[in-house]
């Protein structure tokens, strides 16, 4: 049995109003996370991680001769954890609004649906994460790489 599959015939089991009951809870557990971390804890692990990715690759690549041999294991370790960090952050965050806006779009697919629950999923909006006053999106890990490569290049030229 395929994922889809098996996915489908689980939310088959599982009544239309009451899912749509879970993702309104979904939707208040999305606006309170916003409410909570898109002010200070998202941002900085956004900010964070990329600047020490950018200074660990410029250091570990500039100063090689002079590393000790602590330095070669930890300033490596170091880039891949924030390579990592944010990598799986930044597409977590952007399939949440991927997968969401796909299960509205297949529940309305489904056979037999009222006029008034189709209009409900209609109004679905994708649950997003955000930071400030913007919003993580399929692109912004790739963004966030090319722009962490770009810098280091920058300051190896300098």
């Amino acid at each position: 049995m395929t994922k889809t599959s098996v996915s489908s015939a689980f939310g088959r089991r599982i009544g239309l109003t009451t899912r749509i009951k879970l993702y309104r809870c979904l939707q208040v557990l999305e606006k309170e996370q916003n409410r909570f971390g898109s002010e200070r804890v998202v941002p900085a692990i956004l900010v964070v991680a990329p600047i020490v990715q950018i200074f660990c690759t410029f250091v570990l690549i500039k100063l090689a001769r002079s590393l000790t041999s602590e330095g070669y294991i930890t300033y490596p370790f170091i880039i891949s954890v924030c390579v990592v960090a944010c990598m799986l952050f930044e597409t977590f965050a952007a399939q949440l609004g991927i997968k969401s806006k796909k299960l509205s779009g297949d529940w309305l697919m489904e056979k037999n649906i009222s006029k008034i629950n189709r209009r409900v999923i209609k109004s679905f909006q994708p649950i997003r994460i955000k930071v400030g006053s913007n919003f993580i999106d399929r692109g912004t890990a790739l963004v966030t790489q090319d722009f962490c490569i770009t810098q280091t290049v920058s300051l190896l030229l300098m």
